[in-house]
């Protein structure tokens, strides 16, 4: 619990620090996905906190070259993805819905950077 609470911290605070020469090859995309759902993940010290609203989410796809509709399609994703994985720490679920969240449960930071991975991976420098 402690590993997981200290990496949540840790990447808030690379995140508020703007790093730029650490977090620029993750893309502004990534980052911005990054920053506005790291404050959801089931065990963080934050609470509740999207870090990037979603009209700047949408300008920084925008931005990037990104389909208008992707950003609200990726953040739809990862906020379901999320919400389903705290119902399945808290024993909210049948058995049919526990086995396919498992498969897409976020936990961690990497959890998290891996499933927006896996939304953009079309774009690898996005």
């Amino acid at each position: 619990m402690q590993r997981n609470d200290i990496e949540a911290l840790t990447v808030r605070t690379l995140l508020l620090a703007e790093r730029t020469p650490t977090l620029r090859r993750y893309g502004l995309p990534r980052l911005a996905l990054l920053h506005r759902h790291c404050g959801r993940l089931p065990v963080n010290w934050f609470g509740d906190f999207d870090g990037v609203p979603k009209t700047e989410l949408k300008m920084v796809f925008a931005a990037a070259g990104l389909p208008a509709g992707k950003a609200e399609e990726v953040d739809k994703t990862l906020t379901k993805r999320i919400a389903d994985t705290k119902a399945l720490i808290a024993g909210r679920m049948g058995e049919r819905e526990k086995v396919e969240a498992a498969k897409k449960e976020i936990m961690t930071a990497r959890d998290l950077l891996d499933a927006i991975n896996e939304e953009l991976e079309d774009r690898p420098n996005s």
